[in-house]
């Protein structure tokens, strides 16, 4: 899986990017820790309305909902799923891209400029 170097404001992160539907489908599932400035990002191809959950994750993660003009639109955390069935985390507005870090590492807040190479 590819590795893209991803920048909020003062922050950088190294992330896994899941560009296909598997990929996608897999995501952080099973893993036991990450790496501090670590992650991973969904690249969806296009901006559409899109949902996450946290079934077979291990660790808390902050998800970041990143629009097509690369801003960031909302801002979540989410614990790993103890009941079935799952929450399922999603904001209502179309997003293009979803970046997934270690819960409580970002900084940044909604409006924020997210950048790196598409």
């Amino acid at each position: 899986m590819p590795i893209k170097k991803i920048t909020v404001g003062e922050q950088t992160f190294l992330c896994e990017v899941a560009k296909n539907q598997k990929e996608r489908a897999q995501g952080l599932m099973f893993r036991e820790d990450l790496e501090q400035n670590a992650g991973m990002l969904f690249d969806l191809g296009k901006e559409e309305q899109t949902g996450f959950w946290m079934k077979n994750t291990l660790i808390p993660l902050d998800i970041i909902w990143i629009g097509n003009e690369k801003t960031v639109l909302g801002i979540q955390t989410a614990n790993p799923c103890a009941t079935d069935p799952c929450e399922i985390f999603q904001i209502e507005t179309p997003v293009r891209w979803v970046l997934e870090i270690n819960a409580g590492e970002f900084e940044g807040e909604v409006g924020d400029k997210v950048e790196f190479e598409p």
